[in-house]
């Protein structure tokens, strides 16, 4: 064995080792649950009812300001561009606010009896 292959296989095992840790990492991401849920569309077709279906399964916290703690989102930077442009012209469309404002009372709600059920243990 030489020199460069002796010390090259511990880099080689580390990026195969990587490479599969990644792999296991994404696929639990495509695993939906009130946690995380998969969201994928062709870049220039999302729709914002798309969006709210989503975040209509998910559990979302709220901070002691009020404010919903809404779960990250991993993208790839094309759809995240697009992500971007399409929440600002939603943001400005009075349906869709209305729709958004919505969604929070619910899930404002789903929060509060959450909390209010929850096991406080010493």
């Amino acid at each position: 064995m030489s020199e460069e292959e002796f010390l090259g296989a511990p880099f080689r095992l580390g990026t195969q080792m990587a490479g599969e840790q990644a792999k296991i990492v994404f696929d639990k991401l495509k695993t939906p649950s009130p946690h995380g849920m998969p969201l994928e569309w062709k870049i220039g077709e999302l729709q914002f009812d798309q969006v709210l279906a989503i975040w209509e399964k998910m559990e979302v916290n709220f901070g002691s300001d009020g404010m919903p703690q809404w779960p990250s989102i991993v993208l790839q930077p094309e759809a995240r561009a697009e992500l971007l442009e399409k929440l600002q012209k939603w943001h400005n469309d009075p349906e869709c606010r209305k729709k958004w404002e919505d969604l929070v009372l619910r899930k404002r709600k789903e929060f509060d009896e959450r909390e209010a059920h929850r096991r406080l243990v010493d």
